[in-house]
């Protein structure tokens, strides 16, 4: 009890922060407000859909993403504009690591609950949940839902942006069977074998995080839903374009009619993916070979290179992302490099 009138105790003073006499931080987000008007931007969800999405085609795009996705930064060699982490569970799991990431961000939200997790940064927003399901057009309250992307939602629509686009918002989770259940819905995993996720290790040994079951699926759908509510009432638009995403609350479109690059751009774009240790020249030789027809029962770990097709590519980052890097897909190819080349 002391617990709950604590907490709506806490809920009324940054209630009061923000709309009686506003502190730094409600003044920083009222200076934000509407500051990306009628632009795009993209809401990238942490889905195994990643793997077979050219994220290169991004780097000049506004972006957002969550959690642990700073793992792609060796993939993609440029950083989103927006971050986003207010999972009470997964925020002090992955601190240590988070801080360490900040700074490559532009702007960066947590929730004011946790501040003791964050270390402080001119790049850092605080937020305050209020109330579930409740969509808040009054930064840096945001209603609570069971998504990280719905409170995103709301920052996104808040900062002006007319075109929401979502990337590997999959919503096809499967149940995490090597877990061990902690509390309730609170797992932590036994094995590098996370299957919800664009890489094994996301939530791999170790890791706490939720279990994925069918109520929190559920709920999940809800929160989407109250964000197409929101997106009709305010004029914006919501789109889906990830690949093999479940998710059919929003308007669906192909990912590559977002886009016009020339194949000049494109190729460059590709490159750019790249750490400069690997020769261009190199690189552009590799991809103009045919593919490897992929043994899924060989060992590839010795392999200085492998060239695959979109599907084997996303079964063999599962085995061989300890070894190798994948980059693409590029032309219908997902490309290896060998980690001992970098």
């Amino acid at each position: 009890m002391e617990s709950w009138i604590g907490n709506q105790f806490y809920k009324i003073i940054q209630i009061f922060k923000t709309v009686v006499i506003p502190d730094e931080n409600s003044r920083k987000w009222k200076a934000l407000k509407g500051k990306y008007a009628g632009k795009r931007v993209f809401l990238i969800g942490n889905g195994p859909s990643l793997n077979e999405t050219p994220l290169y085609m991004l780097r000049d795009e506004h972006t957002m993403c969550f959690n642990r996705f700073y793992m792609l930064h060796e993939r993609i060699n440029w950083f989103p504009k927006f971050f986003m982490c207010v999972d009470p569970l997964v925020l002090p799991d992955i601190s240590d690591e988070l801080n360490k990431q900040i700074g490559n961000f532009g702007l960066c939200a947590f929730l004011s609950i946790h501040k003791q997790y964050v270390e402080p940064k001119p790049n850092i927003q605080w937020v305050h949940g209020i109330v579930p399901l409740w969509y808040s057009r009054r930064l840096p309250l945001v209603g609570k839902g069971s998504t990280v992307a719905f409170q995103a939602f709301q920052v996104l629509s808040y900062l002006g942006f007319s075109e929401i686009y979502l990337i590997g918002v999959d919503q096809n989770y499967q149940i995490h069977k090597t877990a061990k259940v902690l509390n309730g819905r609170e797992i932590e995993s036994s094995k590098d074998d996370d299957p919800n996720h664009f890489d094994p290790r996301y939530f791999g040994k170790g890791r706490k995080y939720h279990q994925p079951d069918e109520q929190t699926a559920i709920e999940m759908i809800k929160s989407f839903e109250v964000v197409k509510e929101a997106a009709e009432k305010d004029n914006f638009k919501v789109v889906n374009a990830g690949f093999n995403s479940e998710l059919n609350v929003f308007e669906r479109k192909n990912f590559y009619d977002l886009f016009d690059y020339d194949d000049e751009t494109l190729l460059s774009l590709f490159l750019k993916s790249f750490p400069e240790s690997i020769s261009r020249e190199y690189i552009k030789e590799q991809i103009s070979k045919d593919i490897t027809l992929i043994d899924h029962t060989k060992d590839y770990s010795d392999f200085e290179c492998v060239l695959t097709n979109i599907e084997d590519g996303k079964k063999l980052t599962q085995k061989i992302i300890y070894t190798h890097i994948p980059f693409g897909p590029y032309r219908d190819k997902i490309f290896f490099v060998n980690r001992s080349m970098l």
